[in-house]
């Protein structure tokens, strides 16, 4: 068969694309600036310390991020341990647990014992003018290079040495190897590797001599896993150096768009990818396949870059990625990013177009109908991951409301139920409303027009809640009827368990349930002693035991031989507020969506994880009633920022227990120095 040319193209581009698809991976990162409580916007280092506190030198001053806020410090001429300069270029931590800092004007030592600076001091030794490059080696040495020389500090018996570089060169660029190796860039093209026992350097010419000519700069060096190394420039991209035989080949010379690249700073993200901070945002790079993703700034999401300038990447020991930029401060990308499925509203087809996601609800193909409060009904195609708002449905001659609050899909149709304009019925098949009942039309048998949660029953009748009471639909009427013992007072959900007990959860007037056959006859409503009258949610899992959340008083069990509740998660327990859905996996773990975040729940072991932004959730607040489990396992949650999605098994244990630190102390209402220290005999307590 012979194919032309031309369709020989086609293929590859197609090719080409489907590998880049195949490797596409959608990043969220969560932005920290001053706003924040960072001190300044411009960030150009970074580093973690033993206690996993994340220290970020900027333009002005220095900050330390423990999770949840940062604490600033300034220059401050009036605190004589203040830090001494406040534009905080390079840092690192000494084996004793100190943190250098490299600054525009010299260098400094912070005590993390006494939270004090001050500069660094030798009688045989001045280091002056601006670090940019810090680095310990493996017998606690460090290494600071500046345009004066190379520095080797002992920092524990004070035994310094200096190479100047107008006896050897001047260094652009040093890094310590796993295997104990410094190695040092030059400001003359080549990478330099120090022989401690002669004590001198040999070199190696990573640029060729007419490279050499065009004041090409060395920037940065990055250690592979297989021990070669990376060298950044400043114009031509990135080459690769083996030090076992001094081969240097290009990696790239332009990005991906053949435009030239100045690179500041550069990960390795895992043994095949790269990551480059350039002034033009994060360019990946993976050695078998070149670039495969470029991260800029996009001013309609406020989960891309905040800046393109990037002059800081650093892996934590989670292996999530900090990004600090020149205008943006502080970029944070979750390992956990990949596993939590974030459908956002963009300005991009196939997107969400809403916010606010309430019910989620499948239909018999296993797709999704999607209600929001802000964008009316959504279809979601959950093979191509598609999004399709249907924003044109009409009842008589009128837009429907946007602002859904439950949905039904009940056969070839979906009943719709809204905040203010009653419930629609829309057909699948035409794709129109076919119906509306609402208290305008005495016949639907409405009194009210709030229509808050939707119920069908194993009797097959539909329940409705709505903020007047309890409805159920009579089809043989083709209309609806309240329910006397429950006609008046907001019914948030309505639940059906395993012994067809129906419980009716309230806003206010608590927790209700009977038995019920599907005849319509009078009902005996039986009314649940509870600690909250605010109930938001139940549900019964595989082991057939009731839980009850609340807004405002936790998580609840209910004990069926007993009829008593015991509270398993208090509102001391963890930091969310209200409890809005829970869904149990496989494992018979809870999954329970708060106004504070995630949260992950062993009934057996009484263990309980937190996700929230941090954890690569678009927003830590959830919303009622949004929420689903598809037949494989997939959970879906709705959010006040779109909706997420996630396979509970691909969740893992962090990699190291938590540890607890002091990072303040009060003394009857106000904040003690730690610096100067304190002593006391005792504390009077009083209580009642």
């Amino acid at each position: 068969m012979l194919i032309k040319k031309k369709e020989i193209a086609l293929l590859l581009i197609f090719l080409s694309l489907v590998v880049t698809n195949l490797f596409a991976e959608n990043y969220y990162f969560k932005r920290y600036d001053k706003e924040n409580g960072l001190s300044q916007q411009t960030v150009f280092c970074a580093v973690q310390d033993r206690r996993g506190f994340l220290w970020f030198g900027t333009k002005v001053g220095l900050n330390r991020f423990d999770g949840t806020k940062f604490k600033n410090y300034v220059a401050d001429p009036e605190q004589p341990n203040s830090l001494p300069n406040n534009t905080v270029l390079a840092l690192a931590e000494a084996p004793d647990g100190s943190l250098w800092l490299g600054t525009s004007d010299g260098l400094c030592i912070y005590n993390p014992e006494k939270d004090t600076f001050a500069p660094f001091v030798s009688a045989d030794l001045t280091i002056e003018g601006l670090i940019d490059n810090l680095v310990f080696d493996k017998q606690g040495n460090l290494w600071v290079i500046n345009s004066k020389g190379i520095y080797c500090l002992d920092v524990k018996n004070g035994n310094h040495k200096f190479f100047s570089a107008s006896d050897f060169f001047v260094p652009t660029g040093i890094t310590v190897t796993q295997s104990g190796s410094v190695w040092v860039l030059g400001l003359d093209g080549n990478i330099y590797l120090f022989n401690p026992q002669r004590m001198e350097f040999s070199f190696y010419p990573i640029l060729t001599k007419e490279e050499k000519t065009k004041h090409i700069l060395l920037y940065r060096i990055l250690e592979c896993s297989n021990g070669d190394l990376v060298v950044t420039t400043d114009r031509i991209g990135a080459r690769r150096f083996s030090p076992n035989n001094g081969e240097v080949k290009v990696l790239f010379s332009n990005d991906s768009q053949n435009n030239p690249i100045y690179i500041h700073t550069a990960i390795q993200r895992n043994k095949d990818e790269f990551w480059f901070g350039t002034e033009s945002g994060i360019h990946i790079y993976q050695l078998d396949l070149g670039f495969i993703d470029h991260l800029q700034k996009s001013y309609n999401d406020a989960y891309s870059l905040s800046d393109n300038a990037v002059h800081m990447l650093l892996k934590d020991r989670e292996e999530g990625i900090w990004v600090g930029t020149f205008f943006g401060g502080v970029n944070y990308l979750s390992n956990n990013n990949t596993l939590f499925d974030k459908y956002l509203p963009k300005d991009e087809k196939g997107s969400i177009k809403a916010n606010v996601i309430r019910e989620i609800h499948p239909d018999v193909e296993g797709n999704l109908w999607v209600g929001t409060e802000d964008g009316g009904l959504c279809y979601f195609d959950t093979k191509t991951k598609v999004f399709r708002a249907l924003t044109n449905l009409k009842w008589d001659g009128r837009p429907i409301s946007k602002n859904i609050q439950c949905l039904l899909v009940d056969k070839n149709m979906i009943w719709i139920g809204t905040f203010d304009s009653g419930i629609y019925l829309f057909d699948l098949k035409s794709q129109n409303i076919i119906n509306h009942f609402c208290s305008e039309n005495t016949a639907s048998g409405l009194l009210v027009n709030g229509i808050v949660c939707f119920r069908k029953t194993s009797f097959n009748e539909i329940l409705v809640g709505t903020m007047g009471g309890l409805y159920r639909y009579v089809e043989s009427k083709n209309r609806f009827e309240i329910v006397p013992q429950l006609d008046w007072g907001l019914v948030h959900s309505i639940y059906e368990d395993l012994d067809h007990t129906l419980w009716v959860v309230t806003m206010g007037r608590g927790l209700f349930t009977f038995k019920y056959n599907g005849i319509h006859e009078k009902i005996t409503v039986k009314t649940m002693p509870f600690i909250s009258n605010y109930i938001t949610t139940i549900f019964e899992d595989s082991r057939k035991r009731l839980w009850i959340g609340t807004e405002g008083n936790g998580l609840f069990l209910y004990d069926r031989t007993d009829g008593t509740f015991t509270q398993t998660l208090s509102k001391l327990d963890y930091s969310g507020q209200i409890i809005y859905q829970i869904i149990e996996d496989a494992t018979g773990m809870l999954w329970v969506t708060t106004s504070n975040g995630l949260l992950h729940y062993d009934p057996e072991q009484k263990a309980l994880s937190r996700f929230t932004t941090l954890n690569g959730l678009p927003i830590d607040q959830f919303n009622y009633n949004s929420g689903y489990q598809d037949r494989i396992g997939n959970i879906y949650f709705g959010s006040l920022k779109g909706m997420i999605a996630f396979s509970p098994e691909n969740f893992i244990k962090a990699s190291e227990p938590l540890k607890v630190f002091f990072t303040g102390f009060q003394l009857f209402n106000k904040n003690r120095d730690l610096s100067t220290g304190f002593s006391f005999e005792t504390i009077d307590y009083f209580y009642r």
